[in-house]
């Protein structure tokens, strides 16, 4: 039971509580067990809800503080958020705050889940989408106005309009909560008509989402990662609502149903403008702490909140493919000196092609491969050895032994590198169940130029002979084409053509399922040469240790 009732204080179930269980939910690298995160973020969710009850259920408002089970699971929740936030792209100034707020904000926007919101999903999925937001939006005014407490001036009286709109300005009708709660019964009503419900949604991430700001609301000591997390979420909100709206439209949705996200699109691009301007840059330089708090309310907000709107893992295992952009998560940044800069640069250093049948002169490369195992944040860099697939993999380049050039060290070890082979990894672990994966990995540059055309994929549409794919865009310099294009294996129909035309976007594509190819690239402006670099990283599962065949 978690609720007491004379004596109010919540106990979670002792199994909960064991150490060992926690480590797996929130260990210091990698996203842990998504089971165990699921369940103690359930009882945690349960546990902020009664403390926020109203007075009339007094008797099951836990006490703060008190709970030692509650206080080990904060403890190690937020050491495992805080250690993914590379502090290194955080601004070290008030100065650099609202160019580094701004761009993290359009991150944050998730362009690629907007585009999916408003072009290709169903009603059900829209629906699931709007459920998956209730336990943020069904509460949003009390978070509203935990957050304006001890602030003055400016700061108070901009969040106090922001609690004014919550509240309809006045008209009970226009209540946001009640809005919401009215979009929420009807989009239910379509869930149980399609036979679904929010169950077919249950994720760690979900209660994560919530969580977070409830707790960063109770905590007064961590209130200004909370409003560094509602800021950006003000901020970052429109584009989602409106492709909600034009989604809605166009699967038939009355307005009536939608009321709450159409108001909502012009509603949070005020209060975006004015939570940055009057009180996160207000605040930011008040102190280096202060700001460093606010830019980590931020970065955990942005890095939890893709989970639940759309899964990676649910479409990996529904259509077999997925797409969309993990920017964030690599810090992708124009920063001299940054990990991805560094990073990215590597790419100016890659010897041709030794090994392309058509003597093509357009592909440079090197290679590398690598032990992952997710839960414990293991990137273990393996012995160099030649690369292998067979002619009826790869008719052109098949059927030899290639030993590319090596992956340079400083690249291997790449904090860069290994976040997004452990996230890749991380998907295919909650995918499939495999706790362990071999991943082949190739830095590839494809030149174009006067009279040279580049070829990503010279053999055409093709296996790799993996489990899984996954191409991650570096940088498009001056180039045209270059369109990725997935065909369904058995009957070789079209499945998706998408262009990667930013850095960390990628596409994650089941190799046994799907065939892959890209189309050829040329230069903008000759005589300028043009290039595509991409991360290639093609994923097997491991049993027992040993490297599988592939090819």
């Amino acid at each position: 039971m978690l609720i007491g009732s004379a004596s109010p204080r919540h106990v979670l179930t002792a199994p909960l509580a064991r150490p060992d269980v926690i480590e797996r939910a929130f260990p210091t690298a990698g996203d842990g067990d998504p089971a165990s995160r699921l369940d103690i973020l359930r009882h945690l969710h349960a546990y902020y809800t009664a403390y926020l009850a109203g007075a009339q259920d007094f008797e099951r408002v836990p006490c703060l503080n008190t709970d030692p089970q509650i206080r080990e699971i904060e403890r190690a929740w937020h050491t495992s958020r805080e250690s993914r936030v590379d502090l290194a792209r955080l601004p070290r100034s008030v100065d650099e705050f609202q160019e580094w707020f701004l761009t993290t904000a359009r991150n944050h926007e998730q362009p690629d889940f907007c585009r999916y919101l408003e072009h290709e999903a169903s009603l059900p999925e829209i629906a699931l989408f709007v459920a998956a937001e209730e336990l943020v939006d069904g509460r949003f005014d009390d978070l509203v106005a935990l957050a304006q407490v001890g602030l003055s001036g400016a700061a108070k009286m901009t969040i106090a309009e922001n609690y004014w709109d919550e509240m309809g300005r006045g008209d009970p009708s226009q209540v946001h909560t009640r809005l919401f709660a009215s979009s929420s019964a009807y989009m239910s009503s379509l869930l149980a008509a399609h036979g679904a419900g929010i169950d077919d949604l249950e994720c760690a991430e979900i209660y994560e989402n919530a969580c977070l700001l409830m707790s960063y609301g109770i905590h007064r000591h961590l209130i200004p990662r909370g409003l560094g997390a509602m800021g950006v979420l003000e901020q970052s909100a429109s584009p989602r609502f409106e492709a909600m709206v034009r989604g809605c439209a166009r699967a038939g949705v009355p307005d009536a149903a939608i009321e709450y996200q159409r108001l909502h699109i012009n509603v949070d691009a005020d209060h975006g403008k004015e939570w940055l301007e009057n009180v996160l840059l207000a605040l930011a330089g008040t102190s280096p702490a202060v700001l460093r708090e606010i830019c980590l309310g931020v970065c955990i907000r942005e890095a939890t909140i893709m989970g639940p709107v759309r899964s990676v893992t649910r479409e990996l295992g529904t259509v077999g493919y997925a797409h969309g952009s993990i920017a964030a998560e690599l810090g992708v940044t124009a920063t001299p000196g940054s990990p991805w800069d560094s990073f990215a640069r590597s790419w100016n250093d890659l010897p041709f092609d030794r090994y392309m049948a058509d003597h093509g002169r357009y592909r440079q490369r090197r290679y590398a491969e690598f032990h992952v195992v997710p839960v414990s944040g293991t990137v273990e860099l393996l012995p160099r050895r030649a690369y292998t697939q067979t002619t009826t993999t790869n008719y052109l380049n098949g059927g030899i032994e290639r030993l590319f050039a090596p992956m340079k060290a400083v690249t291997a070890s790449s904090p860069v590198l290994r976040t997004a082979l452990c996230w890749a990894c991380g998907e295919l672990q909650a995918l499939t169940g495999h706790p362990a994966w071999f991943a082949q990995v190739f830095q590839n540059r494809i030149i174009c130029g006067p009279g040279l055309i580049g070829k990503p994929t010279p053999e055409g549409a093709h296996h790799d002979g993996v489990d899984y794919v996954l191409t991650v865009m570096v940088e498009r310099h001056q180039v045209v084409g270059g369109v990725s294009v997935l065909y369904h294996d058995s009957d070789h129909r079209k499945l998706l053509e998408l262009e990667l035309d930013e850095a960390g976007r990628f596409l994650f594509n089941n190799d046994k399922t799907t065939l892959h190819a890209v189309t050829p690239i040329n230069n903008i402006s000759p005589p300028t040469e043009g290039h595509r670099d991409v991360l290639i990283a093609i994923f097997t599962h491991m049993e027992d240790g040993k490297i599988p065949l592939t090819g």
